[in-house]
């Protein structure tokens, strides 16, 4: 195992611990309780990749977002206060050195937070110089019965850039043949944007070279979209974080999918 591999390793036993501790305590966030080391070039808009914006997306759908008080994403809770015939779970965030680690728990029932379970670890790499993600690196768990084990599922996807700091290129370098987005290892996704810095064409490739999926996406170019998501991200991104280079500029207006089942 190289060095690489075992700093992630690292840092997702830290996460696995603390994330129990703040089980026993009824506590959902616990990634928050990890020694930061936070990039001071992340603090800035970096091209479009710093975590500070002028405008703060709170809620989205059914989801709640906090944030701590230097203005960096903390949690998210989905479904807050939903019936009992509904899950409540939520994230949370821990910003290290060139890296963020996410860490996804649920709750069954609408409790408050006193059966969670570990959905999701994602360690997100980051470039030293630009604060762009060059690595996705996620464990999925299921959960067979409720006296076993957890079973782990891992993917892993590199991210490439164009000169202009626009996402280019997501490859699948899962060590498995299990993905939850492509079929396996060797897929891609490939990404183009027009001159106006929209994001028009996400293009899906399977590990055998054989086109999959299209999205085609519309933008209102008479609105600025004042706090954009990472949208249309097929490969495992991240709709928050400011870490997939340059954001589209405009307003979403219509996406349309189109699939080829015979390849």
């Amino acid at each position: 195992m190289n060095s690489f591999f075992q700093k992630l390793t690292l840092i997702f036993s830290l996460a696995m611990t603390v994330g129990l501790v703040s089980c026993q305590e009824n506590n959902l966030v616990f990634p928050d309780r990890l020694e930061k080391s936070i990039n001071p070039d992340m603090s800035n808009s970096n091209g479009g990749n710093g975590f500070l914006k002028k405008y703060t997306l709170t809620t989205h759908g059914k989801a709640e977002l906090s944030y701590s008080t230097d203005g960096q994403l903390k949690n998210i809770v989905h479904n807050p206060g939903v019936s009992t015939s509904h899950t409540t779970y939520g994230s949370g965030y821990s910003y290290f050195l060139n890296s963020v680690v996410k860490i996804m728990g649920t709750s069954s029932y609408g409790r408050v937070y006193d059966t969670e379970r570990l959905l999701q670890q994602t360690i997100y790499s980051l470039d030293s110089t630009t604060g762009r993600c060059m690595n996705t690196y996620r464990e999925s768990y299921s959960y067979p019965g409720v006296n076993y084990a957890p079973i782990a599922h891992t993917e892993e996807w590199n991210h490439e850039y164009d000169a202009q700091g626009y996402i280019k290129k997501s490859t699948n370098d899962s060590p498995g043949s299990w993905s939850g987005y492509t079929n396996g290892n060797g897929a891609y996704f490939t990404y183009l944007f027009d001159a106006a810095g929209d994001m028009t064409k996400i293009t899906e490739i399977d590990e055998h070279g054989k086109l999959k999926s299209k999205l085609i996406l519309e933008y209102n170019q008479n609105i600025i979209d004042k706090n954009p998501l990472n949208r249309g991200w097929a490969a495992p991104g991240e709709p928050y974080l400011k870490i997939f280079g340059k954001p589209s500029k405009h307003i979403l207006k219509r996406i349309v999918k189109k699939t080829f089942p015979g390849n």
